[in-house]
Formats: structure tokens, sequence, C-alpha cells
């Protein structure tokens, strides 16, 4: 998909996902125990309740890039 990026003439940044889910938007305490279900997450060092896939969503777009990975294409 990235070609159409590429067409539309639209910058396009790689960043890598481990982990997004589990560290927190607000501090970036990353642990298992902070991704209390499917749509909840709560920092167990901070305390911020938030939707899972807000804060995962916060957490990439603050990511450092990195560079383009090629996923067997």
């Amino acid at each position: 998909m990235s070609y159409k990026a590429a067409l539309a003439d639209v910058p396009l940044r790689f960043v890598d996902p481990r982990n997004r889910s589990r560290t927190c938007s607000a501090y970036g305490h990353c642990a298992k125990e902070n991704r209390k279900s499917q749509v909840a997450f709560c920092c167990v060092k901070c305390g911020m309740l938030i939707n899972a896939g807000i804060n995962a969503a916060i957490t990439i777009s603050r990511a450092s890039v990195m560079e383009p990975l090629l996923l067997g294409r």
C-alpha cells in the first residue's frame, strides 16, 4: 500500500508496533498489566485510565521514525 502514498506524494512513516498497546501514552511506562482487557488500558504506575485503542494510537503517533521494513513482498 505504500505505493499509494508515493503516487499521492504523501510522506510515509514506519514505526515499530511492538508494545504500543502496553505502553502508557502519558509517561511511557510499559507493562503487560497495563492492558486490563481488549478495551481498557489502566497504567499501573500513574493510574491513567483510557480506551486501549486510543492509547495505542497516541503512542504510535509519538513513536520515533524507523527504517522501512520489507515484509516479504
